[in-house]
């Protein structure tokens, strides 16, 4: 739901002292003060961040349609901050506990973008996990997947068992239709490097066209995938290495900031048990 909010930009010196005092903020000078919502305001730097935070692209945050959206949603934001304020929402213990948490997890946030930073990627490193996964690149395939999807219930459980080891996807679709279950059909196109391992293996060891069957809770599917090579080169190569790299750098650090952070803390009462017992690993 949109709302129409009237800002107005660049306010006169005459109608407003040099600096002005935001809620949450110190004295912002008045040639950076944005709009004014009551005793609040949103600054130049805040609203830039704004834009920045919206992922609009960098040609387009210029763009008068962009501009005034973002800033309106900004002003809307603050006013209802402001009222839930005048009514001391933000004393409210569950509140408190949401304000925290979020501020908690933007700190989090931004410690691990700073652990990024301290350990820049190097082209070496780049080129050394992209020789060593050839099956993201070099060897990367692309997977035309024709798929059959159903729900399982107690009509179609009985023709999932008499064909799991059908031949094609047309003898099912048209065995489906016979016995009126109702099911899709559908066709996708995925990179070897974008589907779970298991699940890669599993096709590239089949012919192919071959059927493969799979079941996930209460729906059932039939996959015929075609094979073809596709190579990851260049620089688009270099992006997708440059970014699984940080994400494994960003696992590595956070199993030694949590056995640090395991360091420094004690568990009370029963948490000190359920902590410390072992668990089975969730299902996925």
């Amino acid at each position: 739901m949109r709302f129409a909010v009237s800002v107005v930009v660049g306010m006169s010196a005459i109608l407003f002292s040099s600096c002005t005092k935001t809620a949450n903020k110190g004295a912002v000078p008045a040639d950076q003060i944005v709009a004014h919502i009551g005793e609040d305001v949103v600054s130049k730097s805040e609203f830039e961040n704004e834009l920045h935070l919206s992922n609009i692209p960098v040609d387009r945050q210029t763009d008068p349609a962009a501009m005034k959206r973002v800033l309106g949603d900004l002003v809307l934001r603050k006013y209802l901050a402001q009222n839930a304020r005048r009514l001391h929402l933000d004393q409210k213990p569950s509140l408190v506990m949401n304000i925290n948490r979020a501020q908690e997890q933007v700190l989090a946030s931004a410690v691990i973008a700073t652990m990024i930073a301290d350990k820049p990627l190097l082209e070496v490193d780049i080129a050394k996990y992209i020789k060593d996964n050839p099956a993201r690149f070099a060897e990367r395939q692309l997977f035309i997947l024709e798929q059959i999807s159903l729900e399982v219930g107690a009509n179609s459980q009985v023709f999932i068992d008499a064909n799991k080891a059908a031949k094609s996807l047309d003898e099912i679709d048209g065995r489906l239709a016979l016995f009126g279950v109702p099911h899709s059909r559908s066709v996708v196109m995925v990179g070897s490097d974008d589907i779970p391992d298991e699940i890669n293996e599993t096709l590239q060891s089949r012919g192919d066209a071959e059927v493969l069957f799979t079941r996930s809770g209460n729906k059932a599917t039939y996959i015929s995938a075609h094979k073809a090579r596709y190579p990851l080169e260049g620089e688009a190569a270099a992006v997708v290495a440059r970014q699984a790299l940080r994400n494994e750098r960003i696992k590595a650090d956070l199993v030694t900031v949590a056995d640090a952070a395991a360091g420094v803390t004690k568990y009370e009462r029963q948490y000190n048990a359920l902590m410390n017992a072992k668990v089975p690993a969730p299902i996925k």
